[in-house]
């Protein structure tokens, strides 16, 4: 995550064993975009059920094949 820049990692003077790990601003871009993200295909699925969501990501699958994107 830190190569990534959504964190930033700091060792700690007194114990170089530890460090404190914080959000970069980026991370926390990621995390409020994510629960975004998260609550949006919460709503989209809601009332399909385990097999419905499934069938939707077999046909999704299926139709995107269709047009060459794997």
């Amino acid at each position: 995550m830190e190569r990534r820049g959504l964190v930033v990692c700091r060792r700690i003077d007194e114990d170089r064993r530890a460090a404190t790990v914080e959000p970069a601003p980026e991370g926390e871009l990621y995390v409020r975009i994510s629960a975004v993200a998260v609550t949006g295909q919460q709503e989209m699925s809601k009332g399909l059920g385990d097999a419905g969501v499934a069938q939707l990501v077999v046909l999704v699958d299926r139709l995107l094949g269709n047009v060459g994107v794997d």
